[in-house]
């Protein structure tokens, strides 16, 4: 008995020796090469903006602020969130909503009343007849909104809109809901006849919507500026659809609608921006105090470390800068990164399970999102399409074979631009899911109507 005793301590021994090895081995294991690589991306800032910045306009945007205040409210916000600490800290304040200064100081330019008419939405169709069956209550409402819809109009001035907060799992962002009440405005601008001024409107908040992909460096400005881009192009194709083909059209929508040429770099700087919120929402973490959680416990710290953890998550995000993605793109398919998700069984997760965990809990789903930008690149060709069609001469009606002679520049490797035969439209395939509250049908197509098909 004694010397089976022996056998089993020293069987329990050796199997102690080769865990504590092969733990000492997986801690000393540092990041694979494709690790390291997409984690320098993640962790190199992104270079300075060019042009102006109007994030503190957005920022101030539905408050009535002094231009002139805008920029020092901003400075202030964002030194009043500094010193918030954060959730899981031991502070009552780090739980609290983080409400501006703008909203304690000034009026608010949001008005609702009792029996107003619904605002268009981006995601839905059919503005203009929307406006135009309540034209005297949609004039009281756009008369009480009179100051929001001239901020939004304003932000069509600046280049670009990077949030300047502190990257933190509860980092504000500014009130983007509000940038949407402008689409009712200029349908009722373009209904009540001023066409001109509708047209220039919506014109210039599509330019603005491209600045929120190009240059707001985060997937949220990006999915905004995604669906701002998506409601005013749609408007705009309605518009077109009830004038004739020999309206002219403001300069500013030249420069709107010209087509997306850097479709990669727009999704890879989203995704990156993406990328660096998430890995310092870890990085914050390390500061707070250990609370029993799984990524902050001391139990936990032997199998956490939050370096090589960043370096597991880093590819999901670099994928999209990388040339499959480039490749994908060029073909106009739907982007899909097939690359196999690394194994928890990997020796790297030996000495760091706990992050190895964290690391593969799903987040968003950045294939949806990076097709959503592919769809707004695309809506955005079919109106240059339309406006090339408006040009040509046609008829009184668009033919199906008008599209033969479509530019190369307007065409897609992935998907046709389709004139159905005894329907109006030009379609598209699309790419991305059904949003909720998008139109029935949004996932199978993008239909805009030809020019000029809605005259009597």
């Amino acid at each position: 008995m004694v010397k089976v005793l022996k056998g089993i301590g020293a069987g329990l021994a050796a199997v102690l020796v080769a865990a504590v090895a092969l733990y000492a081995v997986s801690w000393l294991r540092g990041p694979s090469a494709q690790e390291r690589q997409a984690l320098a991306l993640l962790q190199n800032p992104p270079p300075p903006a060019e042009g102006a910045d109007g994030f503190a306009a957005l920022w101030s945007l539905p408050y009535r602020v002094p231009a002139a205040e805008r920029n020092q409210i901003l400075r202030q916000d964002i030194e009043r969130f500094s010193r918030i600490p954060l959730p899981g800290a031991a502070a009552k304040e780090s739980n609290v909503y983080f409400a501006g200064i703008a909203a304690q100081r000034y009026p608010a330019l949001e008005n609702a009343a009792a029996g107003d008419p619904e605002w268009c939405r981006w995601r839905a169709t059919g503005c203009l007849a929307q406006v135009r069956d309540a034209m005297p209550a949609y004039a009281a409402l756009l008369q009480r909104h009179a100051a929001l819809l001239a901020n939004a109009a304003e932000l069509s001035a600046y280049a670009h809109f990077r949030n300047p907060f502190p990257p933190r799992p509860d980092m504000p962002f500014p009130p983007y809901q509000s940038l949407s009440r402008s689409l009712t405005g200029h349908a009722y601008t373009f209904v009540s006849g001023d066409r001109e001024a509708a047209l220039a409107g919506v014109c210039a908040d599509t330019g603005t919507a491209r600045r929120l992909i190009s240059g707001s460096h985060s997937l949220i400005g990006s999915m905004i500026g995604s669906a701002m881009l998506e409601g005013n192009v749609s408007l705009f194709a309605d518009m077109l659809a009830e004038l004739p083909r020999q309206h002219p059209l403001p300069a500013v929508c030249g420069e709107a609608f010209a087509p997306m040429t850097a479709l990669q770099d727009d999704i890879c700087r989203m995704m990156l921006g993406e990328g660096r919120y998430v890995l310092a929402g870890l990085s914050a973490y390390e500061a707070i105090e250990p609370d029993g959680s799984l990524e902050t416990s001391k139990a936990a710290r032997m199998f956490y470390d939050s370096g090589k953890t960043a370096a597991r998550m880093a590819p999901r995000f670099a994928w999209y800068c990388g040339e499959a993605a480039r490749s994908q793109l060029a073909a106009d398919l739907p982007l899909h990164d097939s690359t196999p998700p690394p194994s928890r069984w990997s020796l790297a997760c030996v000495s760091n399970l706990a992050g190895c965990i964290l690391a593969d809990i799903g987040g968003p789903d950045l294939q949806e999102y990076a097709r959503r930008l592919q769809d707004a690149n695309a809506r955005l060709r079919m109106a240059t399409a339309l406006l090339w069609l408006r040009r040509q001469d046609a008829g009184e009606r668009m033919e199906r074979t008008a599209l033969s002679g479509l530019p190369q520049s307007l065409r897609s490797a992935g998907r046709e631009l389709l004139m159905d035969a005894g329907s109006p439209e030009l379609t598209s395939a699309a790419y991305a899911k059904p949003i909720a509250d998008g139109p029935a049908g949004a996932s199978l197509r993008l239909p805009l109507p030809l020019p000029g098909s809605r005259l009597p």
